[in-house]
Parts: C-alpha cells; sequence; structure tokens
C-alpha cells in the first residue's frame, strides 16, 4: 500500500474504543460516495497489557513494546502517521513515536488545543488513574495555561469503576454515576470536560448527554476529526 495519506491507527487499547473510534471517523468525514472516506489501517492488539496496571504497577508488563512493534508495523504498510485512540498509551507516547520515522499524533495535545480553541481555562479530567497518576493533562493543558481537575477519592473509584467494570465488562455505564461526577467538577468552576478515556465517550453517548453537557470533549471525536484532516478528506461542519 503505497497511497499517501494512509492513517494508521494503533488500536485494541481497548477494543470497543477502536470501534467506537473508526465510526466517528466516518461519522465526521462529508461523504457522497466510498471513495470520500479515508484510508486506515487499523492494528487492533486486545492482548496489549493494561495500561493502567502497568502505570500503578511502578512499570511491570509494559505495553511499551507492543505498541511500539505495532506502530512499525503500522509505518511497513506505507502509513503517512499513526493515531493512538487511547489517552493513558501516551505515557509511551515517547517509546512508540521513536520507534518509527513517521508522525505519531498525541491526542492528549489534540484535546487541548481543541479546549483552547474553544475558550475553556479550566477542564475537569475524567480518566483512569494510570492518566491522572502520569499527569498527562497536566503537562499538556500548562502549556496552554489551561487549569486542570480531576475529581476527589470518591469520584475517581467512581470513574475507575464506570471504565473498567462498566464499559470494557460490555456493561451499560450508571448514569447518574457519571453526570454525579460531571456535576462534581462543574461545582468546582470547570468550563470543560474531558473524556479522558476513550471508553467514557461510549458512555456518554450510549446515554445521550450531548444536550446536558455540550461542554464535554470527546477526545475520540476529536482525535477522529484529526484523522480525517490527515487522511486529506473533508470534515463535516461542527
Amino acid at each position: 500500500m503505497e497511497q499517501a495519506n494512509i492513517v494508521g491507527v494503533l488500536g485494541g487499547l481497548g477494543p470497543l474504543a477502536t470501534e467506537l473510534f473508526f465510526s466517528l471517523v466516518l461519522r465526521e468525514t462529508e461523504a457522497h460516495c466510498d471513495q470520500d472516506y479515508p484510508d486506515l489501517v487499523i492494528v487492533n492488539r486486545s492482548s496489549t497489557p493494561d495500561r493502567t496496571a502497568s502505570l500503578l504497577s511502578g512499570g511491570k508488563n509494559s505495553p511499551g513494546p507492543f505498541m511500539a512493534e505495532d506502530a512499525r508495523r503500522l509505518e511497513k504498510a506505507g502509513c503517512c502517521a499513526i493515531v493512538i485512540p487511547c489517552n493513558t498509551s501516551h505515557a509511551w507516547y515517547g517509546e512508540v513515536a521513536g520507534a518509527v520515522q513517521i508522525p505519531v499524533i498525541h491526542l492528549i495535545r489534540e484535546v487541548v488545543l481543541d479546549a483552547k480553541r474553544r475558550g475553556m481555562s479550566c477542564l475537569g479530567i475524567l480518566a483512569t488513574e494510570g492518566t491522572r497518576m502520569s499527569r498527562l493533562y497536566d503537562e499538556a493543558a500548562q502549556e496552554a495555561d489551561i487549569r486542570c481537575v480531576y475529581p476527589g477519592a470518591a469520584g475517581q473509584k467512581t470513574v475507575s469503576h464506570i471504565i473498567y467494570d462498566e464499559m470494557k465488562a460490555g456493561l451499560p455505564a450508571n448514569e447518574s454515576e457519571l453526570t454525579g461526577v460531571f456535576d462534581e467538577l462543574l461545582r468546582q468552576g470547570c468550563d470543560g470536560l474531558v473524556l479522558g478515556c476513550t471508553e467514557l465517550p461510549i458512555a456518554y453517548h450510549e446515554l445521550q448527554l450531548e444536550s446536558r453537557y455540550p461542554q464535554a470533549l470527546d477526545s475520540l471525536r476529536i482525535l477522529a476529526r484529526k484523522t480525517v484532516q490527515l487522511a486529506g478528506k473533508k470534515l463535516k461542519e461542527e
């Protein structure tokens, strides 16, 4: 495959998030025939070690080598760039980017750039404990002069429960639990709510919370729109 605008998707982190990401890429493309959609190569290695478990264990069973190997596969397949529809995986961004010669898009920086474009100044971050511990959003937001706020201990426990015990298990998210965390962060002055684990947009859309919480930043949708642009295709108007 030698076409110039094939985008590689380093997926499986987790599989349902990759499925939704692909759907969002299609939905965010202004298309009138098959050929108007982006060309993608998707690697869906679901067996990649859990990212948060590795971070919380001090780096044991690292997913980095698996992700780097898959990035090289995507490069050999002729991809012009790589996207990773998983927030926590960006703790290994340097290892992945260093394994290839093509650009690897930094999802978290793209989310912060979108928040800056929207005029947001304080982001409530809903994410895995691994993302929170690695301060991925804090570092990106600091560069953009944006403040980050996280849920309290009970709220973080709820977020982790929604991600691991509900969404990754293929179960529906509890609406009152998720909106309770949203409301907690809004009470603390946040003007943006980052769905900073790529399982959370699944819950957000399934529960039809778009009109109730329009200030939510869907990290998967933001990356999907970036992917359409990388592929040289036309975006639907927001």
